[in-house]
């Protein structure tokens, strides 16, 4: 089990004042990290849990994506458009894009309460009442879509739609109410950076979704530092909080608890929408395509939409590995190092400030090379990660396996131990990754492709 995962119990004298015993408190409590002993801490615990459920998700999200064939069409009764595959790829990487600003918001979130950066996540196929469900990377199918609407679902389900969210739940294998909402961690934080109990903007009908939890919040002497390090629209090539959750990249910045209210208010209304216009939530639109998923499995002959995917490909790093065959081995071994250095690189890009407030350094951003962290991360994006991806979803799973059988994929595997917090940590990390696990051939591969194209002609 990753060392974060573990649980931290408070100092004896805090259960005395509680008069709970520790077990006690984990049950009333079961914080996936540390169990705190104020608002801050729980903030901080809570930030954390969420930037591991974005990560996830982004990774989930772009791996079904990728599943997806190009230019498939079916007509269906009942519905005033044709079903289209390419929609479906251009929704759910869109969602991606959007988490991976929800990401960054995240960071900047913990930073303003003078936290480390924590661009980590959950990696094993673990339980936790935060979490919505075990990390897996799966195709496009129903049962996909379904454990995404359950994840993206809002607290109350409009009428309209809680029949369908009733039988997604089902083809989820769970049972309604049972699911941990990811929206429940960013009503918590809101009620954390409220003034007191009473209502708020933007959040003014909020619903406190753990009750039995301690009734504090968050000092505002305790929010709004490190203002200098945080990353910007700009830079992350996002939106402002004023653009439509439709379509926005909400990365925004944390300056005090009203500014952190916002920016939690945002990434939630997002993602399970609070309130706002029809469709526009990522519950909308994930059920939208569990609907015209659902209706071209029932539509006879209908052609496939994903290709023939094989479930959580994986190298080994965490166990067995899943994929057999040596080229598609060395392929997905090389993106998982390309995968752990853009992390360190989003890291790093919120470790160092506009005129170094870094903690241990007097460097500023500007200081590494011509180019910033954050153009790093851009580049391990979208002029490696995403090649590697669209070249191993057509690369065999197996050694001696027909064209008939299931396709391999980017595993987006981490190490067992946890990944560095610290800047010097993460910059070797960044610096020396792409030496690990790398056989010699699979470098020659890499620097035979070097404009990223990828040999089989697939969808980028």
């Amino acid at each position: 089990m990753r060392s974060q995962l573990i649980r931290r119990s408070p100092p004896r004298s805090f259960f005395r004042r509680q008069r709970l015993t520790s077990v006690q408190w984990l049950k009333r409590y079961p914080c996936s990290t540390y169990c705190p002993v104020s608002a801050e801490e729980e903030a901080v615990a809570l930030l954390r849990t969420a930037a591991e459920v974005e990560g996830a998700l982004m990774a989930q999200y772009l791996f079904a994506a990728g599943s997806l064939l190009p230019d498939v069409s079916v007509t269906v009764a009942g519905f005033d458009h044709p079903i289209l595959s390419n929609d479906w790829y251009d929704l759910i990487r869109d969602i991606a894009k959007q988490e991976m600003g929800h990401l960054i918001t995240v960071q900047n979130v913990l930073l303003s309460m003078g936290a480390a950066p924590h661009v980590d996540r959950e990696n094993f196929p673990l339980e936790s009442p935060l979490y919505p469900f075990p990390f897996k990377l799966q195709p496009v199918r129903l049962d996909t879509l379904a454990k995404y609407v359950c994840a993206e679902a809002p607290r109350e389900i409009p009428a309209a739609d809680q029949s369908d969210y009733a039988e997604a739940v089902a083809k989820a294998g769970a049972a309604v109410g049972e699911v941990p909402r990811s929206g429940q961690l960013y009503e918590r934080l809101f009620w954390l950076f409220q003034d007191g109990d009473e209502p708020q903007q933007p959040w003014p009908n909020l619903k406190n979704p753990f009750p039995s939890w301690p009734n504090w919040h968050v000092d505002p002497a305790k929010i709004g530092l490190n203002q200098d390090r945080q990353g910007d629209s700009t830079e992350w090539r996002g939106s402002d909080s004023g653009d439509s959750p439709d379509s926005a990249v909400y990365v925004l910045q944390v300056r005090d608890k009203a500014t952190a209210r916002e920016a939690v208010y945002k990434v939630g209304l997002q993602g399970e929408g609070p309130v706002g216009e029809p469709g526009a939530t990522h519950f909308d639109k994930f059920l939208r395509l569990y609907r015209e998923q659902r209706a071209v499995a029932r539509q006879p002959g209908a052609p496939a939409f994903a290709r023939n995917q094989a479930e959580d490909p994986r190298v080994g790093l965490g166990g067995s590995p899943t994929i057999t065959h040596p080229e598609a081995l060395v392929w997905a071994q090389l993106a998982n190092t390309r995968y752990q250095m853009l992390l360190m690189d989003i890291a790093l890009a919120v470790s160092v400030g506009l005129t170094g407030t870094a903690l241990g350094t007097a460097a500023t951003r500007k200081d590494f090379y011509e180019k910033d962290f954050y153009d790093w991360a851009f580049t391990e994006m979208i002029g490696t990660i995403k090649p590697l991806a669209g070249e191993l979803r057509q690369m065999p799973l197996s050694l001696g396996g027909s064209v008939d059988d299931p396709r391999a994929g980017i595993p987006y595997e981490l190490p067992n131990q946890t990944l560095p917090s610290d800047m010097a940590g993460q910059l070797q990390r960044s610096a020396c990754t792409d030496r690990e696990h790398v056989r010699p051939d699979a470098k020659a591969e890499e620097s035979a492709h070097p404009d990223g194209r990828c040999r089989h002609g697939d969808r980028q």
